[in-house]
């Protein structure tokens, strides 16, 4: 006998509702949940215009039953955003992407998946470009990606005010967006006022693609090419031919920085002029220096890469004679190598890995002396580091009172009764990640009490990350540590696993015991939340999921529910 949809459970109790009655109940719940959260804002003019634009073109090109015609749609696209200011054409550009990616996702009919349509909208008077999201269209055919690179290709001489492009993607192959060789040599040859390129996880690049990118875009500032395989001489070259750099993105940045400097110390020794690529021997522009070495694509780490990559005090050297404007430092050390790390004076935003050995190892004294001295002028940190204790964490609050962003990763985590600071710390966070254990199978202890040492003075505190198996996170544990914070600016909120999170049919998979009534506990007390997750971890039902989702889909809400498969670093 079927179930009869209005004798339905409600709060634990078995009710026979009516019709009407189950209706005024739906009612009354979905503008309960339609209250608690702050609901979307409605589309400027201007956004509904281009929504209505985009979807207007890309349903013509797509829809156009000849090549002609679907020409002839494109130019009068092409023309139309050239008439517009380029703020408005940069704008609209963007929607034709994201309206694009949306289409082809909802798409159930094996549409062509190589965004050649898309392509061809773009002209004249486009700044920005980012084809990124594309990414999300999934596993895209050999033929599908050639034909990307070659439409591409053909419409980069009508980009030539292009100032900022993006092509990266995340590293799997057979997915768009694709840059190759041909690609980069068409920007080269055509977007001379380029300041800004990602192109990052894109195998095909090569170090004689980036040697002609640097003749053809002089005026680069930006430049990510994270996870392509390049020799370190390739990186020193980029630093000396591309004289405007500010960001090179890369993995070991650091070590083309020390190429250069030996270089230059060696040819100084020898009497003989410094320059090795045609350039002054002027310091460099760049204010982010990576030196952490994390895999590349098709490349497996070698056992001795932590030690090849220690900041030791010759690196440090280096980058203060080289590099005076540095104000972003991320790499692998020891806690003796912090002793040179003062002489970096313009400092901010600090990211130590205490992996610069056969194993991992811990914070230690010399890193709470440079803080206690140096840690005044940071306004981020992040600390990989094998052990750390609560005492770390009172000496981080004392003495770095300007930190707005703060990421702390540990395997173990040693607490003590009581804080041992006497001001207000983290008054000024606004970002707060902690991570604890090894991965998901690794239990820890990490009591509420810990969690409101550090949230309760953040009054401007905006992201909440907490990752931890720990039998102590409840939905009263969750409920404690809101009712400590001031939770009127958080926008995003994560209680999750650390490492892998995966979902209900993974073998073993560790839960969280959070349920529904955490939901409403944040409801209760974060007006202005935008995410909440990861829900896939909890103590939740999918359905349940989907039904909460459905809900504040149609009170409009603002809050997205994050339920997902995920891998947390």
């Amino acid at each position: 006998m079927a179930e009869d949809p209005h004798n339905l459970p409600v709060s634990g109790v078995a009710v026979n509702l009516t019709a009407g009655e189950a209706a005024q109940v739906a009612a009354e719940e979905h503008a309960a949940s339609a209250a608690l959260f702050a609901r979307s804002p409605p589309l400027t003019l201007f956004l509904c215009a281009a929504n209505a634009l985009a979807d207007w073109a890309l349903s013509c090109v797509l829809k156009s039953p000849t090549p002609e015609a679907r020409d002839a749609i494109a130019a009068k696209v092409r023309g139309l955003v050239a008439s517009m200011p380029a703020s408005l054409a940069d704008s609209l550009v963007g929607t034709l992407v994201k309206r694009y990616v949306s289409l082809q996702g909802e798409d159930n009919d094996g549409a062509p998946g190589d965004a050649q349509e898309l392509i061809d909208l773009l002209g004249e008077g486009v700044t920005t470009v980012d084809l990124s999201p594309l990414v999300r269209m999934g596993r895209r055919s050999t033929g599908d990606m050639a034909a990307f690179s070659a439409r591409l290709a053909t419409a980069l001489p009508r980009l030539a005010h292009l100032t900022r492009l993006s092509l990266g993607t995340h590293g799997q192959r057979y997915t768009l967006p694709v840059c190759s060789d041909n690609t980069l040599a068409a920007v080269a040859r055509v977007c001379h006022s380029l300041v800004a390129l990602d192109v990052s996880r894109n195998a095909a690049v090569s170090a004689g693609s980036l040697t002609m990118l640097c003749a053809g875009c002089p005026l680069l500032e930006e430049l990510l090419i994270y996870d392509c395989v390049l020799p370190c001489g390739v990186l020193a070259g980029l630093l000396q031919a591309l004289p405007r750099l500010r960001l090179l993105g890369h993995q070991e940045v650091g070590a083309a920085v020390l190429l250069l400097w030996l270089q230059n110390v060696a040819a100084e020794a020898a009497g003989e002029d410094c320059c090795r690529w045609g350039q002054s021997n002027a310091p460099l522009a760049i204010t982010q220096v990576v030196n952490t070495g994390e895999t590349a694509l098709h490349r497996r780490r070698s056992l001795d890469e932590p030690t090849r990559l220690r900041c030791r005090g010759q690196l440090v050297r280096a980058l203060r004679g080289l590099c005076p404007q540095l104000e972003e430092l991320r790499v692998r050390v020891l806690d003796e190598d912090l002793r040179h790390f003062g002489h970096l004076s313009h400092l901010q935003r600090l990211e130590l890995r205490y992996h610069a050995a056969a194993k991992p190892s811990s914070l230690g004294p010399v890193t709470l002396k440079f803080l206690a001295v140096h840690g005044a002028r940071l306004t981020v940190l992040t600390v990989y580091s094998h052990a750390l204790t609560s005492g770390h964490f009172d000496l981080v609050g004392e003495h770095c009172p300007q930190l707005r962003q703060l990421w702390m990763r540990c395997n173990v985590l040693t607490l003590t009764e009581t804080s041992t600071t006497t001001t207000r710390p983290f008054s000024r966070l606004e970002n707060l990640s902690l991570r604890v254990g090894w991965d998901e199978r690794s239990v820890s202890h990490l009591p509420a009490s810990f969690v409101q040492r550090l949230v309760r003075n953040a009054e401007r505190l905006r992201q909440l990350y907490v990752a931890v198996n720990s039998a102590d996170v409840t939905d009263a544990w969750l409920a404690a540590v809101l009712d400590a914070m001031d939770c009127s600016a958080l926008v995003e909120l994560f209680v999750l696993l650390p490492n892998n999170n995966a979902s209900d049919d993974a073998p073993f998979a560790p839960r969280l015991a959070l349920t529904p009534a955490s939901v409403r506990a944040v409801r209760a007390r974060c007006p202005a939340l935008e995410q909440l997750g990861n829900l896939l971890v909890w103590s939740f039902q999918q359905e349940e999921v989907r039904h909460l989702q459905d809900q504040l889909r149609a009170s409009n809400c603002v809050l997205r529910l994050v339920a997902k498969e995920t891998v947390w670093r």
